[in-house]
């Protein structure tokens, strides 16, 4: 939860947000993690203390892979009233983002079938 800036952005602003995701990504490279479960631990602890990935790909350039990016349904955003010292309020960020990831959500689930192979093992995490 600590990386809300584009929804802190939008609230401060009253743009849009349009939730998009792309498939195919992960067939670019290769990751050490996908054979070795300690090493995937590993990269989870990191991100969850830096908040940052730590990718162990076994190839320098990346594959060619098909990406298909869907986009999902415009969510529109009022800009917030700032309280006194300047800032969105916390709980008009977290609804927005809520209603962000439901809309993410949303496309994954609605085209999974389309792009992944084995959709019905795969699962769309929010770190």
């Amino acid at each position: 939860n600590k990386r809300r800036g584009f929804i802190r952005l939008a609230l401060e602003t009253g743009a849009s947000l349009v939730p998009v995701y792309s498939f195919g990504e992960d067939q670019c490279y290769s990751q050490i993690s996908a054979s070795f479960p300690a090493v995937k631990a590993v990269q989870q602890r990191f991100q969850a203390i830096f908040g940052l990935s730590l990718p162990l790909v076994t190839n320098l350039w990346p594959r060619k892979a098909k990406i298909v990016s869907v986009t999902g349904r415009p969510i529109p955003v009022i800009k917030a009233t700032l309280d006194a010292k300047g800032r969105v309020p916390e709980s008009e960020i977290t609804d927005l983002l809520d209603a962000y990831k439901t809309e993410l959500k949303r496309i994954f689930d609605e085209n999974a079938a389309k792009y992944i192979e084995n959709p019905s093992e795969r699962v769309l995490e929010f770190i």
